[in-house]
C-alpha cells in the first residue's frame, strides 16, 4: 500500500519535530518582521511574578494597567518606525508577510470552517463572525479576512500601523464597512468584557515578553465554542539560520534586530500554555516558501508554523474563573476553604479531552499509558450520562485514543531492539492492536451526521473510522481484509459526499490500491482491476482539487499518486502496462521533488520505482534479471545500468543528502489525514476538527542506506554478466558496506521479517564482495532464531561463492536437519 505523508498532532508534539531539518536557502525565505510585535506582558518569561520597580520587602506588587501590560515600547518602535512600508509587498520589509498571507488564510478558512460547520467554497464563509486581529499594524490579515465576509476589529498599540491600517482600508467601502480599527492592548479589551468568534495572532507571540499570559489573554477574548490562530517561529537551528541570519544579515529582507531566536516558541511550548489556558490545539500546520515566492502548508513546522485554538463551550466558564490574566494553573483551588467541585460527566469529559492532549504529547511506554487514561476517562464520560450534544464529540474522542493508542502500539513494536522483537511480542501487539481499532471503529459510529439521514456518520468521524479500518485491515487477511477494506472505501466516499477535500480522496486512493490488492491475492482479478482503475481516478482527482496558492499540500498528494502507481504497476502481468506505470509514477515523484525539495522521501521512493523500472528493462529486452542466465547485450546492459544510476543519484543519494543523519526520517509514514473538519455538532457545538493522524504503514519503503546496498548488488551482477569482475567487486563491496550502515540501526529496518530480509540480503552481498567472514555471522544469526531455509539457502547463486566454506556447509547440514525433524 502506498506510503503516506502526515502532518499529526500526536507526532508535532510528541518530539517527532523537524529540528534542525535542512530547507534550502532558496526554497524557504523566512518570515521577516512580526505583523506587528509590540503586543507583550508585562514581565518577562523566565521571571513570571517577580516585585515590579518600586515594591519594597515583603509588599506585593500592584497589578499593571493594561497599557503597561501589553505595551513593549522597544518593540513598539520597530514597528512604528516602518508603518509607511506595510503595503510595500514587492521589496519592503513586510513583503514576507504578503507571501504569507495564503497559506494562513487557507489555513484559517479550512480550520474554522471546519470547526463550525461552514461551507469552505462559499464567497464568504466567515459571514456574521466577529473578529479580533490582535497586532494588526498595517491590517495585511484583517483585509482578507474582512472579505471572507468577518467583522473584524484590528488592535495595535502603534498609533501609525493602525493609521496606515485604516488609510489602506478606506480607498475600499467593502473593507471600511467590515473593519474597525483602534489603538488598544489586549488585555484592555479583554477588561472591557469585549468578546469574538475568532481570534488572531500572526507573527506576534514571539515579540511578546509573557507568552503565556498573552496566550491566556487571547483566551479571554475567545468566546465560548470561538477558536484562537497563532502563527509564529519554531525555535530551531534552521529558523535561527534562516529567520535570523539569513533574513536580517544574509538578504537583509527585513531589517536587522527584528527578531529575537530566544523568544521563538516551539509547538510543544505553545500546546502547553495553550493547554494552561484552557485551549484545545485543533490544527496544526508547518507554512514553507514554494518557488514562485509563496508560502505553502507543510508538514514541517521546522521555521515558520500555525496552530489553531478551540475555547471549549463546556470548559469556558469553569476557566474563565481564574482570570482574564490566565497565568499557568488559574482557576486550581487555593487554599484549603472551598471544596473540589463535583465530578459531573461534563467535567470527566473535560478532564478526558486534558488527559488526551498530554498523551498527544508524549512519546514510548508513557504515550501508551496515557492514551489508556485518556480513553477511560472518555469512557467514563459517556457511562455518566452525557447530554445529546456532548455526546458525539466524547465518543470521537474517544476513537481517537484508541486509534492513536494502537498506532503507537505497533510504531513502538516495529522499533524494538533485537533482542526485544520477539514473535511472542510481535503477535501479542498485533491482537492488541486489533482490538483497539476494533473498538475505536465502534466509537466512531456513534459520531452521526448533523442532520444527515439513518446512520451516516459525521465526515470527520467518517475519515478517522475508514483510517481504522484501513490499519485494521493491514493486520488482517483473506475474507477479512477485503471486508474491511470495503467498509473503509465505502466511508471515505460518505465523506466526501458531505465535504469534497483532496486529501480525503487521496486516503481513498490508498485504501483503493489496497483493495485491488487483495481482490488479486484472492483470485478476484475483474475486482482487482476495476479497484485499480478506481484509485487512478481518485488521485487524479485529489491532486486536480488542491490549490497548492492556497497552501494545499500539493507535494505530498503527487507522493502517494506516484507510490500508488508503484504498487499498482508491480501487480500488472502485461510487461508493458508495468512499463507505462512506472514511467508515470517516476514522473509523479519527480514532480514531488521538485515542488518540495527539501523532502527525502519524494527521492526514495523514486529510487524504488527506477530500480523496479531497470530490472523491467531486462525483462523487456529478454534477458531476465539482474542475476539472469540469459545473454545479456550491450545495449540492455547499459540501459539497465542507466536506470540504477538514476535511482542512485536521483534518488536514494538524494534523500541521503537531504536528511543524512535520520534514516528513519527518510521513510514517509502513512498518515491517513484529512484536511477538512466536521460540520457543527447536532447541538450547536462546534466539533472539534479531524487532525491528521500518523500510522505505520504495512510498507516502509526501503531506508536510503538499504536502497543504495540493492543498487550496488544490481550493478554487480550487472558487470558480471558483461564479464566485468572488477567492477562486479568493486559495486559488491560497496554493497555490503552500505548494508553494513543499515545494520548499525536494526530499529529503523522495520517489523522483524524485513530484519531477516535485510540480514539475508546483506549476507549475500558480502559473498557477492568475496567476503565470507562478513557472511558468515549474519547467516549464523539468522539460523538461530529458525529464520535460515536451508533449502533455499543452498540453492541461492548469490551465495554460491560459500560453497566451499567448511562452516556454511556445516551450517546447512545443521538447519537441514532441525527443519526435517517432526513438530513436538
Amino acid at each position: 500500500m502506498p506510503q503516506r505523508r502526515w502532518a499529526g498532532l500526536a507526532a508535532q508534539l510528541a518530539g517527532r519535530s523537524v529540528e534542525g531539518a535542512l530547507w534550502p536557502a532558496q526554497l524557504l525565505r523566512p518570515l521577516g518582521g512580526g505583523q506587528c510585535g509590540c503586543l507583550s506582558s508585562s514581565s518577562s518569561s523566565s521571571s513570571s511574578g517577580g516585585a515590579g520597580p518600586g515594591a519594597g520587602p515583603g509588599t506585593p506588587p500592584a497589578p499593571p494597567a493594561p497599557e503597561a501590560q501589553s505595551l513593549d515600547r522597544r518593540e513598539a518602535s520597530k514597528f512604528a518606525a516602518l508603518a509607511d512600508s506595510w503595503w510595500d509587498a514587492a521589496g519592503g520589509p513586510f513583503a514576507p508577510l504578503h507571501a504569507l498571507n495564503a497559506a494562513r488564510c487557507a489555513f484559517l478558512r479550512r480550520g474554522v470552517c471546519a470547526l463550525r460547520g461552514l461551507r469552505r467554497d462559499g464567497a464568504e464563509p466567515f459571514a456574521g463572525l466577529r473578529v479580533l486581529d490582535v497586532g494588526c499594524g498595517g491590517g495585511l490579515l484583517s483585509e482578507p479576512v474582512a472579505r471572507l465576509g468577518g467583522e473584524v476589529t484590528g488592535i495595535d498599540v502603534s498609533d501609525e500601523g493602525v493609521a496606515a491600517a485604516a488609510a489602506h482600508a478606506a480607498g475600499d467601502p467593502l473593507l471600511a464597512r467590515r473593519i474597525s480599527y483602534r489603538r488598544a492592548t489586549l488585555e484592555a479589551l479583554v477588561a472591557e468584557g469585549a468578546s469574538f468568534d475568532v481570534v488572531m495572532a500572526s507573527e506576534v507571540i514571539e515579540h511578546v515578553r509573557r507568552p503565556a499570559g498573552f496566550l491566556a489573554s487571547l483566551a479571554a477574548a475567545a468566546a465560548p465554542g470561538g477558536q484562537v490562530l497563532v502563527t509564529t517561529l519554531n525555535r530551531t537551528p534552521a529558523s535561527y539560520a534562516l529567520a535570523i541570519v539569513g533574513a536580517e544579515y544574509v538578504a537583509r529582507v527585513v531589517p536587522a534586530g527584528t527578531h529575537s531566536w530566544s523568544r521563538f516558541i516551539t509547538p510543544q511550548e505553545l500546546g502547553m500554555m495553550a493547554a494552561d489556558a484552557g485551549l484545545r490545539l485543533e490544527l496544526l500546520a508547518g507554512m514553507a516558501m514554494r518557488p514562485g515566492g509563496r508560502f505553502a502548508l507543510t508538514d514541517d513546522v521546522g521555521v515558520n508554523y500555525a496552530a489553531l485554538f478551540s475555547k471549549p463551550a463546556a470548559a469556558a466558564a469553569a476557566h474563565a474563573a481564574g482570570g482574564a490574566g490566565g497565568a499557568a494553573g488559574a482557576g486550581r483551588q487555593r487554599g484549603g476553604g472551598a471544596p473540589p467541585p463535583p465530578v459531573t460527566a461534563a467535567s470527566l469529559l473535560q478532564e478526558a479531552e486534558t488527559l488526551q492532549q498530554r498523551a498527544e504529547r508524549k512519546s514510548g511506554a508513557d504515550g501508551l499509558m496515557a492514551f489508556e487514561a485518556a480513553a477511560t476517562k472518555f469512557r467514563a464520560a459517556l457511562d455518566a450520562g452525557l447530554d445529546a450534544t456532548s455526546r458525539p464529540d466524547a465518543a470521537f474522542g474517544l476513537g481517537e485514543c484508541l486509534q492513536l493508542w494502537a498506532d503507537l502500539l505497533l510504531q513502538l513494536t516495529h522499533q524494538a531492539p533485537d533482542a526485544e522483537l520477539t514473535a511472542e511480542r510481535a503477535a501479542a501487539a498485533q491482537a492488541r492492536a486489533v482490538a483497539l481499532y476494533a473498538d475505536s471503529v465502534r466509537a466512531y459510529e456513534q459520531v452521526p451526521a448533523p442532520g444527515g439521514p439513518e446512520g451516516a456518520l459525521r465526515p470527520d468521524a467518517a475519515v478517522n473510522c475508514a483510517n481504522a479500518l484501513t490499519s485494521w485491515a493491514e493486520l488482517a487477511a483473506g475474507a477479512e481484509q477485503r471486508a474491511l477494506l470495503q467498509q473503509a472505501v465505502g466511508l471515505y466516499r460518505a465523506a466526501l459526499q458531505q465535504e469534497e477535500d483532496a486529501l480525503t480522496l487521496s486516503n481513498l486512493g490508498d485504501a483503493l490500491v489496497a483493495a485491488g490488492e487483495a481482490a488479486l491475492a484472492a483470485g478476484d482479478g475483474a475486482a482487482g482491476q476495476a479497484a485499480f482503475q478506481a484509485a487512478l481516478g481518485s488521485y487524479e482527482a485529489s491532486c486536480s482539487l488542491t490549490d497548492s496558492s492556497a497552501g494545499d499540500d500539493l507535494p505530498g498528494l503527487l507522493h502517494n499518486w506516484g507510490v500508488g502507481l508503484h504498487t499498482i504497476a508491480k501487480q500488472a502481468q502485461a510487461c508493458e502496462l508495468r512499463h507505462s506505470l512506472l514511467e508515470q509514477a517516476a514522473a509523479k515523484l519527480r514532480s514531488s521533488a521538485e515542488f518540495s525539495r527539501a523532502d527525502p522521501a519524494p527521492h526514495n521512493a523514486l529510487g524504488d520505482v527506477l530500480m523496479d523500472a531497470a530490472e523491467l528493462s531486462l525483462a523487456l529486452a529478454g534477458a531476465g534479471g539482474f542475476g539472469g542466465a540469459a545473454p545479456l547485450g550491450s545495449e540492455a546492459a547499459e540501459r539497465a545500468a542507466a536506470l540504477v544510476q538514476q535511482a542512485v543519484d536521483g534518488g536514494y543519494a538524494a534523500a541521503l543528502t537531504i536528511c543524512r543523519t535520520n534514516a528513519d526520517a527518510l521513510v514517509r509514514r502513512g498518515g491517513r489525514r484529512r484536511a477538512g473538519g466536521p460540520p457543527a455538532s447536532s447541538g450547536g457545538q462546534p466539533a472539534r476538527a479531524q487532525l491528521p493522524r500518523s500510522r505505520t504503514p504495512s510498507r516502509r519503503a526501503r531506508p536510503p542506506q538499504v536502497g543504495l546496498a540493492e543498487a550496488g548488488v544490481a550493478m554487480a551482477k550487472l558487470a558480471r554478466r558483461r564479464g566485468d569482475e572488477a567492477a562486479a567487486a568493486r559495486h559488491a563491496a560497496a554493497a555490503a558496506a552500505h548494508y553494513g550502515s543499515a545494520l548499525q540501526r536494526p530499529h529503523l529496518l522495520g517489523a522483524a521479517g524485513e530484519r531477516v530480509d535485510v540480514r539475508y540480503n546483506a549476507a549475500c552481498a558480502a559473498a557477492l564482495a568475496g567476503r565470507p567472514d562478513l557472511a558468515q555471522p549474519l547467516l549464523a544469526g539468522l539460523a538461530a532464531a529458525g529464520a535460515l531455509v536451508a533449502c533455499e539457502a543452498a540453492g541461492d547463486e548469490d551465495l554460491a561463492a560459500l560453497r566451499g566454506e567448511a562452516w556454511f556447509g556445516a551450517l546447512l547440514q545443521q538447519q537441514q536437519h532441525g527443519q526435517e525433524q517432526p513438530a513436538g
